[in-house]
Parts: C-alpha cells; structure tokens; sequence
C-alpha cells in the first residue's frame, strides 16, 4: 500500500493507489452529474461496482443530489403556501369565490422572479461543485476532513480507514 499521489493528507492515511480507469470513470460521472443529477450516480454505482472510490463519489453524488431535492422541495411548498395565504390574506380567495380585481400581479411577478434567480443561482453553484468535484476525482483525491456526505459515502462504498 502507497500513499495517494498529488492529493493533500487524506482521511485515509494509506490506501491503494487508485487506478487510473477509477480516477476517469468518477470524473466522467461527476460531470455527467451536471445534465443528468440522478442517473450519472446511479449508473456510477453500477459500473463502477467493484471501486471504492467510483461508488464512494456516486454516493456521495446521489446524497447530495436526494437532499439538494428534498430541500428544493421545501422551498417551492414554503413559497406556494405563502402565495395562497397572501392570496387569502388580500381578499382574492374567501368564501364568496375569487376577486381576480385584488391579486397583486407585481408581487406575484416580483417573488416569481427573485425564486427564479435564487434556483438559477443554485443550479450555478451545483455546476461548478461539479466541476470542482470531477477535477478531485480525476486526481484520486480522497478529502481529508470529509462533511457529513462525504464519511456517509465512504461507509457505504467500503472506502474507509485502515
């Protein structure tokens, strides 16, 4: 067993080298990430089934991805329940029908449109985590003090200590 070359101090204090296929399939799979979020870790998973490192970066992917999703999904029920008690609250919807003389179009454009540019920014910052993250995978890098996704990866692909 070797160190991991051209990679700072890794969690891991030795491991394998890790062969070039494996560097080039998770860098692959990493920028595939970008137009396909689900199914470039999943099929990571699946090819790479035998590399520790291949399935730690497409669990890793998929975790952050499930996540990415479900907070996503707050945010857009968050700001629909705002926009019907607004509604309610403004007079549009009681219990004799629906005033359409009383929605706030300019407010309604106005959150439209900041929600819009805060999902813009969020796709911005996942491309370049992408990006980020496939030049490290290319280079066998392996993080030295992973976050909570990254130790949860590592359990799962086998890629641990020792």
């Amino acid at each position: 067993m070797k160190p991991v070359q051209d990679a700072p101090r890794t969690a891991i204090s030795m491991t394998p080298e890790i062969p070039k296929q494996d560097q080039g399939l998770a860098m692959v799979m990493n920028l595939a990430s970008i137009p396909l979020p689900y199914i470039a870790p999943i099929a990571g998973a699946v090819l790479g089934k035998k590399s520790p490192y291949v399935k730690f970066h497409s669990y890793r992917m998929l975790i952050e991805q499930v996540l990415g999703s479900i907070l996503a999904g707050i945010l857009i029920a968050c700001s629909l329940a705002y926009s019907l008690w607004k509604l309610k609250n403004d007079g549009v919807l009681d219990s004799t029908g629906l005033h359409t003389e009383k929605i706030d179009w300019i407010g309604i454009i106005v959150k439209s449109v900041l929600t819009w540019i805060l999902f813009a920014l969020w796709g911005l910052w996942n491309t370049f985590n992408s990006l980020k993250d496939a030049m490290e995978a290319g280079r066998g890098y392996v993080p030295s003090k992973p976050r909570w996704s990254e130790r949860l990866a590592m359990k799962w692909s086998g890629l641990t200590n020792g």
